[in-house]
Formats: C-alpha cells, structure tokens, sequence
C-alpha cells in the first residue's frame, strides 16, 4: 500500500477520490507557518449541493513557509467554515495581499498540486520584501505579440492571453488558455489559425450541430407565449459569435450570444480539430 511521504500513514482508500481524500490528507499532514500573495483571482468560497458548510479557498500565487523557500507554484489553502466566517475572509483580503496563514501542508498529495488545510491566524504580512516584491511584479502587464493576431494581453485571474481578431463581418475576443503564463502560446496559435483560415467552413458545422443538439430544446421547451417554432435557418441567424477559447492538444470553445432563443443564456459550442464539434450546452 502506498503511503504519504510528509506523515508515514497509508493513503486514502482507492474508492474515495476527489475534496474527502485530499481533506484525509491533509488533516495527517504537518503543520506550518505560510506567508504568501494571494493570487490574480483572490479568495473564492463555494458550497456544494446539499452541504450546509461553505469551502473557503485561498490561492497563493507566490509563497513560502518556515520549512520552505520562496516558491512561484501556486498553493490552495482550503478550510471548511460556515457562511458569514467564509465571506468575511474573502471581503478582508484582496488579490496581491501579502498573507500570514497557519495550515497543514501537502505538497504531494492526490490532487497533484500544493494544497493546504487552514488551521489557525490570518493575518496581513506587509514586512516581507521578498513576497511584496513579487505582489508588485504580479501585477504588471504581459502581453504576446503575434503576426497575425497582433497582442495580446495575459488575464492572470482566469490564466489566459486575449486579444481581438475579425471573424465574419465582426470582431470577436479570442482567448488562449495556458497553464502558466511562461508557456509556449505558438501550439495553441496554431489551433486559432486553422480555425481562422477555413472560418465558413467552422462556422456552418457549429451551427449545423446546434441546430441538431438545441433546436428542438428550443422548441419544445423555450417558446415564448404565442412564439412561433424557431426554423433551422432562424436559429441559426439568431446566434452571434462573441468569443473563441483556445484549449491544449487543439481543443477549442465557441461562445455565442444566443438571440434570445434561451432567455438571454450563452450558448457554447466546443470541440477540437481532429473530432470536430462534439458538445453544444446553454450555459448561464
């Protein structure tokens, strides 16, 4: 059996997977003292259904401990709470902060990546030079300039360059999603200009499979009061393209204003170049 390399107890049962056996990792896991910047996206709080307990979660872009040094890869702090205590957390500290926390800390753990278990004090650390340092240089623009889509700008919040390009008779946002900002953003490029140079041809099979998937969702169950059923070519003329996300291994995800077919929902469309178009949702 495997065991857990910071506390020397077996791992969680193979049948237990995703938050509880991270959360059995961590509550083994030593603790430590843990200054770091909270990231782009700050705090988030979320709850899932049919729990009463809210999860409070504090990423760390940039951090380090008494055992550790500096270190750039982003840690999750996580902890249990009820709801005032989890929002209050979040409203009193802003992305960029330099933070104190006390937490039980797993670098190795099954989630793959640095995750803590909040035990004590959260506190502002405006002290350390080294952390505000790096808060400050967070928060400088990083751009990409590419021939043909000219620049684009890093979102740290979300982990994506955007810029604008033409698309038809319009302007549309496209997004480039990295893992980290200091990846190679010409694999995914690549992807946008295929998508770019046969654009007719991408954006007959889009709507060709939304009619197919969504139109008789629309139908059935969408109509306003003494609307008519929406035709195939209706449906089609009433989708507007806003954005196009660009994912790894030549995945992608169109975002269409829907034209008030859903009530004013979006409507994504999302597939890769090798599979085609393999997923239509209203989204929102």
């Amino acid at each position: 059996m495997e065991t857990n390399d910071q506390s020397g107890e077996a791992c969680p049962p193979a049948f237990e997977s995703g938050e509880p056996a991270l959360l059995r990792e961590l509550a083994a896991a030593p603790e430590d003292e843990i200054f770091g910047v909270v990231s782009p996206s700050g705090i988030g709080i979320v709850r899932s259904g049919g729990e009463e307990l809210w999860t409070l979660l504090i990423n760390l872009s940039g951090w380090k401990s008494k055992a550790s040094p500096f270190c750039d890869q982003e840690i999750t702090i996580r902890q249990k709470t009820d709801k005032d205590t989890a929002h209050s957390i979040r409203d009193r500290f802003k992305a960029y902060d330099v933070i104190h926390v006390r937490a039980r800390l797993a670098i190795e753990n099954c989630f793959g990546s640095p995750q803590g278990l909040l035990t004590g004090i959260i506190v502002h650390h405006r002290a350390d030079i080294e952390l505000n340092e790096f808060a400050i240089d967070l928060q400088k623009p990083v751009t990409y300039n590419d021939p043909q889509f000219e620049t684009f700008t890093l979102d740290r919040r979300v982990n994506w360059y955007e810029s604008r390009a033409k698309w038809g008779s319009g302007n549309v946002r496209l997004c480039i999603n990295v893992d980290n900002p200091k990846d190679d953003l010409e694999p995914l490029l690549k992807t946008a200009r295929i998508l770019w140079e046969r654009q007719q041809h991408w954006e007959n099979v889009i709507k060709d499979f939304a009619v197919k998937v969504l139109l008789e969702i629309k139908n059935d169950n969408w109509l306003e009061e003494g609307e008519l059923p929406v035709t195939p070519t209706a449906f089609k003329q009433r989708m507007t393209l806003n954005s196009v996300s660009i994912e790894e291994g030549d995945h992608f995800e169109f975002w269409y204003d829907d034209g008030d077919l859903f009530w004013g929902h979006s409507i994504s469309m999302s597939g890769s170049l090798t599979e085609g178009i393999d997923a239509a949702l209203i989204q929102g």
